[in-house]
């Protein structure tokens, strides 16, 4: 059986480089069980998923970020994730642009809507904004280190990066305000119950505006409330333009604008203004009218400037640059095109940009393109202040050395969007003066902020079993690696005092015997780690999410030199795997590199430390061998890389990520053609090496000599894949020995099968809710056939049927959870016979948080679904059979509790809630996103859920009931042909094998063992399903002989 290995496809370097690197992997996995599969979580595929009414059926992809965070809920999933874009709305306006040029017709970013069609595209559009993904896929917290042999290499090999902080003195510090930030206003509490909440705004006359309704909340969950007030904060801005000017320094400013996509474009805006006040307060009626938006930074007013006759855009534009005259320096993003730190809030964040200015001998670049102090604006409190202890202790004690520093690795808190990073939704600017203010179901006021006109409202949230596991994780670290664990919080922050009261709640639950565990707060924490780490220590930092962020690249950049080489692990809460492989701060630099000279400088190391524990995983969930082994040369060949300095060369005509992905290919070939635990593995790589050592001189002569001009990728946001590819893989010889590495793996099965006479491959669809069961059948008739690989498809029943018919792909036995999809669908056409062998009813699921949860029975549940707080889903009744069943049962529980057009509300109702099929509600229902789902009742029993048994009169699960189901029929339309009315009748699971299956005995011997009371059925009913036995076909004489002692004749 195989085993999926989700690879996200992203943006910019990242993404380029796996257009070499990914072929590699694949390649490398292939017979090995493991299965490569990308999914588009790019930019440019986020914004195309999001608008698919707007294109052809060609241009239409999935939201594969939704189905990422769907596979998050469930135990098995393994995900390497990419670098992806945080959209800034300039970002997010030059990627629809672009994907105009290429014939999508996606609508304009309307960044000042006026009627409510452009309300509502805005909306859409926040979904691709900012910090889309990570909320998404981050279920759960992260454990962020470097591999140990990327440290050892770093201190055997120092980076040349660090620059001296000058003896003679610097003027370089970091300005914060003192009041009125968000530090000062917040507020927290510590729910004691689940409850369901609205965001209001109150005008000074009284007028309730609702920002958000029906925020679900849970019991235990820590939620917050600030303020950032607006005219503190331009008071802050115009006093360190006065204090710059004075000082002689060059004025900074760092927010992270691309996570904090609501919040921190307002505070750079408002930078803005107040630096240039005079030309933009003197134009302020004509930049008005061409829409000039000082929170997308100086650069848009420039770019809107063009909109003008010329005449009077120099005249602006010439009051603009007068401004320099009068106001201090600004630090440069450019310097050769003039392109100042206030040109386009995303250029500057504050986590990738402040660890520079503190690498860089406390300086930043200015016009004249040298290095000069600065004063780095960071205005809120919460975490400004330990950049400037940092600052103090390097004033005294000096640079630091990467060969000697001790490492600094990192537990976050993250998990179920965790506080700062997942407030986007409920951050507002204030229109008018008045209180904003959360209120309970009850009406009770939770929280609540006097503002004034143009402040911005911050509401955050972090759930207690998001807080539970991050602690367990910090206890889990500090053992294993023997390393102090240093919780980062302050006691005088609101939010962090509840969060301190939740560690000395949850840390006596776990052994700390001989551990170092302390919670002191950021400033003192960084000073205690800094000692450490001068002495060569290591330390484990345990932060909220947005320390994670900021000192995870921090100290590797001064360790490292760049925090791409660091390993983010994120054990998934519900058992999966998320592997992050650094970030991608400096991509868009090294894509202009490779458009303009054909170099790509990208380092894909963490890319390839993050497949180690990838296939670590997979052996811990499967113990299949071969993912171990490829773990263990993979680490050895990075570790031959690292030691031969193998990376990315800075200049064109020299080594780069292509170079640097051919090496670790040679090594990890070597380390293969070594290892003594597979045979078969050791004789297909010795062979690649061989060729590749021996081809070495020429496939690096090969992918250097196209370096120097121009490179071709036929688009940024969009590129061209084929051409992409035939950038990053210039090579003929190199593919050829990729190719070569599955040609020898397909002459290995071939000769084994020629030895064996026998296929070992059988492949099976079926039913998502079949998966616990079939799977357990699957793993038993393994034990007994050590020969036979099992390849399953879940999918909806109809869709499993239509992947025979209109894809054909192969399939050697289908089981259907209805009975009428083999009959109408497949037979007499592509099968002769279908055999019914279990039947199941429908059920009503939920679990403890579900909203009215303790009030639900069998003869409420319609009114409680329709309660306008409850959210239930629904699976499709055009993939999936429980999909159209759920139809039916609304039809029939019209009909049975004689409620008028009872059917047609509930379909109303929690539309986006539907999913190709049943299985997919498990992950919504589990991450609280919906109350209840109509499921299986065998599922539900699988998944240990809470659920209520519904009448046989509506449930379908009562066979001497046929004729009263018959009453109602279901039309399904989309992707199929065949079935337009399906009428009533009792869930019947069956099964069948294709026409074309091409094992057809191993199909046979499968449901023999499927079907055996002593081993199939037996664990069909302790899996909760009602097994026929026999099993039931009204094409018993078609049967193959061998099934009929299973079956008798349907009458």
């Amino acid at each position: 059986m195989s085993t999926k290995i989700f690879w996200t496809k992203v943006d910019e370097a990242p993404q380029l480089a796996s257009y070499c690197l990914l072929p590699i992997i694949k390649s490398f996995t292939k017979g090995t069980g493991i299965e490569i599969e990308s999914k588009d979580i790019s930019l440019a595929g986020r914004i195309i998923a999001n608008f698919p009414d707007y294109l052809t059926e060609d241009q239409k992809i999935p939201d594969h970020l939704n189905e990422l965070g769907e596979l998050t809920q469930l135990p098995d999933t393994n995900i390497i994730k990419l670098p992806n874009i945080s959209a800034s709305i300039p970002q997010l306006k030059a990627a629809i642009k672009e994907l105009q040029s290429k014939g999508y017709k996606i609508p304009d970013y309307p960044e000042e809507p006026k009627t409510d069609e452009e309300k509502k595209l805005k909306e859409r559009f926040a979904k691709v904004l900012g910090s889309a993904v990570n909320p998404v896929l981050r279920e759960g917290n992260s454990d962020r280190r470097a591999a140990a042999s990327v440290k050892k290499f770093a201190q055997k090999h120092p980076h040349k990066m660090m620059k001296p902080w000058p003896k003679e003195g610097s003027k370089t510090r970091v300005a914060h305000m003192n009041q009125n930030d968000f530090y000062g206003t917040e507020k927290s509490m510590t729910l004691d119950k689940d409850d369901v909440i609205n965001i209001e705004f109150v005008d000074d006359s009284g007028n309730v505006t609702v920002l958000k309704e029906k925020l679900k909340l849970l019991n235990g969950e820590v939620i917050d409330a600030a303020v950032m007030n607006v005219k503190e904060l331009r008071k802050f801005y115009a006093e360190q333009i006065e204090e710059a000017k004075k000082d002689n320094v060059l004025l900074s400013l760092h927010l992270k604008a691309t996570m904090m996509k609501i919040s921190d474009p307002i505070m750079f805006g408002h930078a803005v203004s107040v630096y240039y006040k005079d030309a933009l307060e003197k134009h302020a009626e004509t930049l008005k009218s061409i829409g000039a938006n000082v929170n997308n930074g100086l650069l848009d007013v420039l770019e809107k400037l063009k909109k003008l006759p010329d005449e009077k855009r120099k005249e602006i534009e010439d009051d603009i640059n007068k401004v320099y005259e009068t106001r201090p320096e600004l630090a440069m993003i450019d310097s050769r095109i003039g392109k100042t730190n206030l040109h386009v809030p995303n250029d500057v964040i504050v986590d990738a940009s402040m660890p520079v200015v503190i690498r860089d001998g406390g300086k930043m670049w200015n016009k004249k393109d040298e290095l000069q102090d600065c004063i780095a604006m960071i205005p809120d409190r919460c975490y400004a202040t330990i950049y400037q202890t940092m600052i103090d202790e390097i004033k005294v004690n000096g640079q630091f050395d990467p060969a000697t520093m001790g490492a600094v690795s990192n537990v976050g808190l993250m998990a179920q969007k965790a506080e700062e990073y997942g407030s986007h939704d409920k951050t507002f600017e204030a229109k008018n003066n008045g209180v904003m203010r959360a209120v309970n179901s009850e009406g009770k006021v939770l929280l609540e902020q006097k503002v004034e006109a143009g402040d911005i409202f911050r509401m955050c949230q972090t759930k207690d079993e998001a807080i539970k596991d991050w602690v367990k994780l910090a206890v889990n670290r500090a053992r294993i690696s023997n390393t102090p664990a240093i919780f980062w919080l302050d006691e005088n922050r609101a939010h962090d005092r509840e969060i301190i009261a939740k560690i000395k709640k949850y840390l006596p639950e776990h052994d700390t015997t001989g551990l170092e565990i302390k919670i002191l707060n950021p400033d003192d924490a960084m000073k205690y780690t800094i000692e450490r780490t001068r002495k060569g220590l290591d330390t484990i930092s345990v932060t909220g999410n947005v320390l994670r962020d900021y000192l995870t690249d921090l100290f590797p950049i001064l360790e490292l030199g760049t925090s791409a080489r660091m390993l983010s692990i994120i054990p998934l809460l519900k058992g999966g795997g998320l592997f992050e492989t650094g970030a991608g701060g400096s991509a868009p630099k090294h894509v202009e590199q490779l458009l303009k000279e054909n170099h790509l400088r990208w380092d894909s190391l963490g890319e390839y430390c993050a497949l180690v524990p990838s296939f670590e995983m997979v052996y811990e969930k499967t113990k299949n061998e071969k993912a171990k082994i490829l773990a263990e040369t993979l680490d050895q060949a990075i570790g031959k890389y690292l030691e031969n300095d193998k990376m990315p060369s800075r200049k064109a005509g020299e080594l780069d990520n292509r170079g640097s992905s051919f090496y670790l290919t040679l090594y990890w070939a070597e380390a293969l053609s070594q290892q003594n635990k597979n045979a078969e593995m050791k004789e297909r790589f010795a062979k690649i090496y061989q060729e590749l050592k021996a081809n070495e001189n020429n496939i690096v002569d090969d992918l250097t000599s196209v370096q120097g001009k121009p490179a071709d990728i036929g688009g940024y946001y969009l590129p061209d894949d084929n051409k992409s590819e035939e950038v990053m893989r210039p090579s003929k010889t190199f593919k050829k020995l990729l190719m070569k590495i599955i040609s020898l793996f397909l002459i290995f099965i071939l000769i084994s099968c020629s030895t064996n006479k026998t296929k070992n491959e059988l492949i099976i669809f079926h039913a998502g809710s079949l998966s616990v069961p079939f799977q357990k059948v699957i793993d038993e008739f393994e034990k007994e056939n050590p020969d036979v690989e099992i390849k399953k498809e879940i999918a909806g029943s109809i869709e499993c049927a239509r992947k025979i018919t209109e894809l054909k792909k192969d399939c050697d036995l289908f089981a259907s959870s209805d009975f009428l999809v083999i009959d109408n669908l497949l037979i007499p056409t592509y099968a002769d016979w279908n055999l019914k062998f279990a039947s199941n009813e429908l059920v009503l699921a939920f679990n403890d948080k579900s909203f009215l949860n303790n009030e639900i029975n069998s003869s409420n549940w319609y009114k409680i679904l329709l309660n306008k707080n409850v959210k239930y889903g629904r699976a499709d009744e055009n993939l999936d059979p429980c999909g159209y069943r759920t139809i039916m049962m609304f039809k029939l529980s019209e009909i049975f509790y004689k409620e008028k057009y009872l059917a047609n509300k509930l379909l109303d109702k929690n539309k986006e809630n539907v999913r190709p099929k049943e299985v997919d509600l498990l992950a919504l229902l589990d991450a609280k996103e919906i109350d209840y789902t109509i499921i299986y009742r065998s599922v539900a029993e699988q998944h240990k859920l809470k659920f209520i048994t519904l009448p046989d009169s509506i449930n379908l699960g009562n066979p001497n009931l046929l004729n009263y189901y018959k009453q109602v029929n279901v039309s399904s339309k989309k992707k199929v042909r065949k079935i337009i009315n399906i009428s009533g009748s009792s869930i019947t699971y069956s099964l069948t094998i294709p026409k074309k299956s091409k094992n057809k005995r191993l199909a046979i011997k499968f449901i023999s063992f499927l079907l055996d009371k002593n081993k199939g059925e037996k664990i069909l009913q302790a899996n909760y399903l009602k097994s026929f036995l026999p099993a039931i076909s009204s094409q018993y004489d078609f049967l193959p002989i061998e099934l009929k002692q299973f079956a008798q004749r349907e009458l």
